[in-house]
């Protein structure tokens, strides 16, 4: 598929007019409106419906909007990963998160690499993760860790090193009565499901949150939720607590999260370290810059 007769039929429902198009491509309004008619002759339906001083999108117009978008972006991406792959593998970098806060970590240092270092960035669970890492998919990810829960890294033979250490809260809406206070009782978190963020199964957070709890962890409802928008949205509505990780989670705060941040009230540690890992034998010069900014 013609990539630039993509964008101009993207243009078009945009601009609402072949002239308007016209105009901002510097050419004539019959060359747009005969290149949207080669489109539409090539899929054997009108995607247009013509009148005297306006066109609209017909049904299947509508539906090819989506497609050409998605096109679009299945085409940009596969040619920047060619180019990835062009260049000296010395100079590629895969990288792994889990969630927004790590990602956060994540994007800061990947935007100081220098620019003749190719980057591709994955979300996914932490098993996944350490899993991509052990078989080479991916050069690096940072992983959540507490004292109590865990992976084995020198067993793995993974190395690994802190990034952010902290201490764990607790997001509780600004409606709750308990908003106001300067921490919360641990026996609060029975009240409401407890929720954590992971884009796909995975229950490594879920035991690293309940390790951290104690015994009480039992009496308690630690749920995933795979929207972090979601998840941000339950926590404002006073509808669940979360887990958020301090030292972070104070720049991906919104406007519109009306959420307060607590430390738990608890005899247990809530402290937390996100740290990358990566192999031990994995000696690539994008990985010892990317890592040299950490």
């Amino acid at each position: 598929m013609d990539t630039e007769l993509l964008k101009l039929f993207i243009e078009t429902t945009q601009f609402g007019s072949f002239q308007k198009v016209a105009d901002k491509n510097f050419v004539s309004q019959r060359a747009v409106s005969k290149r949207i008619g080669q489109l539409e002759d090539s899929l054997h339906v009108k995607l247009f419906l013509r009148e005297s001083n306006k066109i609209t999108l017909t049904a299947a117009g509508t539906h090819f909007l989506k497609r050409a978008k998605q096109l679009l972006a299945i085409i940009n991406t596969t040619s920047y990963e060619l180019q990835s792959l062009d260049k000296n593998v010395e100079h590629q970098l895969s990288a792994g998160y889990f969630s927004p806060f790590d990602g956060a970590i994540l994007k800061k240092a990947l935007f100081n690499l220098p620019d003749d270092i190719s980057v591709t960035v994955k979300e996914a669970g932490i098993e996944h993760l350490v899993s991509d890492v052990l078989l080479g998919e991916l050069d690096c990810a940072i992983i959540h860790n507490t004292a109590d829960y865990h992976y084995n890294y020198q067993e793995l033979g993974l190395s690994h090193f802190v990034v952010l250490a902290d201490t764990n809260l607790i997001g509780v809406s600004a409606l709750s009565p308990y908003a106001t206070r300067s921490s919360l009782a641990e026996e609060t978190l029975q009240e409401k499901p407890v929720i954590y963020y992971s884009n796909e199964e995975s229950d490594y957070l879920k035991k690293s949150f309940a390790a951290s709890l104690g015994k009480i962890a039992d009496e308690i409802n630690i749920v995933r939720e795979t929207s972090y928008e979601q998840m941000q949205m339950l926590v404002s509505l006073n509808q669940a607590f979360a887990f958020y990780p301090g030292g972070i989670v104070d720049e991906l705060q919104s406007p519109t999260d009306k959420i307060v941040y607590l430390p738990l009230e608890t005899a247990n540690t809530q402290d937390f370290t996100f740290e990358i890992i990566c192999r031990t034998d994995n000696h690539k010069f994008s990985l010892r810059k990317f890592t040299g900014l950490l």
